[in-house]
């Protein structure tokens, strides 16, 4: 790292805490997980988790069934199924 970058990374960080401290963000009872709101954070996760793992399979079926498709049309094609040799 240049000398330029640490100086204007230093000033970036003084100015972000100048500004945290001016706007007054330490408070400590209005931040954090609200218990009685929904799902504990358990459930959320594994809602998450979840969630993830439909997504993925629907969205991976919908791209292998659109190329099975463009594949019997004769208008699929793919940079990786050519190999050159140079």
């Amino acid at each position: 790292m240049t000398k330029r970058k640490i100086m204007l990374f230093l000033l970036v960080l003084a100015i972000l805490l100048l500004v945290k401290y001016a706007v007054g963000q330490e408070s400590g009872d209005t931040v954090g997980w609200d218990r009685e709101a929904g799902l504990s954070l358990e459930g959320y996760i594994e809602a998450t988790m979840l969630a993830g793992l439909l997504w993925g399979s629907v969205v991976g079926a919908a791209r292998v069934t659109a190329r099975n498709v463009a594949a019997m049309k004769g208008e699929y094609f793919s940079g990786d199924l050519v190999c050159l040799h140079l």
